[in-house]
């Protein structure tokens, strides 16, 4: 039976905060299923999710082998039945009362493609919420690459994130909008290939849910080798693409600008592997993309573009990392 909302939510090791997660999508929204996919977690997670479906017949569980969350979005989306289908991290929470305005939205508009939304930022360690960058509301529905390119003028750095939308489950297959399997940063494609594809779209300035953040991540906790690699070759992806996507000049200037956020702090990410044949090989996957350096989309990355171009791309990427980890650490310090 079909329903009008399929909440998607990859499960690894949240037997935490799960609970909090599908309780926020319970006490908001009537017609829908929840489609919680376990991917192999090793503490009480499938416990839960069990738990959680007994209590409540709209929850089906579906348990994997660990396979990564584009397995487990993608197995979600197969067995969706909803005319929307929204993903949700475990470890993530829809806000107090958030879905009324997005859910009003979806059912004034007929074949609406793609809704965009904002979204809070909760320190799970300080219990406190930060708000992210804001955009001006986009409700008339336009092509989602205008869309697009509206949102990144407004906000070089737009986050592409699949959990910011609801998406119509026919254009999705439609569209053959799946996640590349076992790549991280896929959000990076996945999300930019959806908002070229869409037909209807609207942006509402308005966050649903709240991404939970745990602690102070370090420079080296954030990148390996895999991490940075898959950076590389989403860039690559679209370094490859972006001629034959009917763009204007200052539209592929504002697009690979993007992209190069995601490229550039790969590159200066390479200096936290201890690991010196890893460095190397990822440095010579950079020269492939080395392009990205002519378009910087922070000051962070016009300095790292400064550096380079002074003093190469090895030399000038390091001392980048080094300028961050010490400015860090007196942050850390003070």
């Amino acid at each position: 039976m079909s329903v009008k909302y399929s909440i998607i939510i990859p499960v690894y090791n949240a037997e935490e905060t799960l609970f909090d997660c599908v309780r926020s999508v319970e006490e908001q929204v009537s017609d829908y299923e929840i489609i919680l996919v376990n991917d192999g977690s090793t503490d009480s997670s499938l416990e839960v999710c069990n738990f959680l479906s007994k209590k409540n017949s709209r929850i089906r569980v579906f348990s994997t082998e660990n396979q990564g969350q584009s397995c487990a979005r993608n197995l979600g989306i197969r067995y969706a039945t909803g005319d929307f289908l929204h993903f949700l991290d475990s470890d993530d929470f829809w806000l107090k009362d958030s879905f009324k305005s997005i859910e009003h939205l979806i059912s004034d508009v007929t074949q609406l493609d793609l809704v965009l939304f904002s979204y809070r930022i909760y320190d799970h360690t300080k219990r406190f919420y930060k708000d992210i960058a804001h955009n001006s509301n986009y409700m008339e529905v336009i092509e989602g690459k205008a869309l697009l390119f509206k949102l990144l003028i407004e906000n070089p750095g737009f986050d592409i994130s699949p959990c910011r939308c609801f998406i119509r489950r026919e254009f999705l297959l439609e569209h053959q909008l799946y996640f590349e399997p076992h790549l991280y940063f896929e959000d990076a494609k996945w999300m930019f290939e959806t908002f070229l594809s869409a037909k209807d779209s609207v942006y509402v300035d308005r966050p649903l849910f709240a991404y939970r953040k745990f602690g102070y991540q370090s420079i080296t906790s954030a990148h390996s080798y895999k991490k940075i690699s898959d950076r590389f070759t989403i860039c690559k992806y679209w370094l490859d693409q972006v001629d034959n996507l009917e763009f204007s000049q200052a539209q592929r200037q504002i697009f690979l600008r993007r992209i190069s956020q995601i490229c550039l702090t790969g590159l200066v990410g390479i200096w936290s592997l201890k690991n010196p044949s890893e460095r190397t090989e990822l440095l010579g996957k950079f020269l492939q993309i080395q392009i990205y350096l002519d378009y910087p989309n922070s000051g962070l990355h016009r300095m790292v573009r400064l550096f380079c171009r002074k003093l190469g791309i090895k030399c000038g990427s390091r001392w980048v990392y080094f300028l961050m980890k010490l400015k860090r650490m007196s942050r850390l310090i003070l």
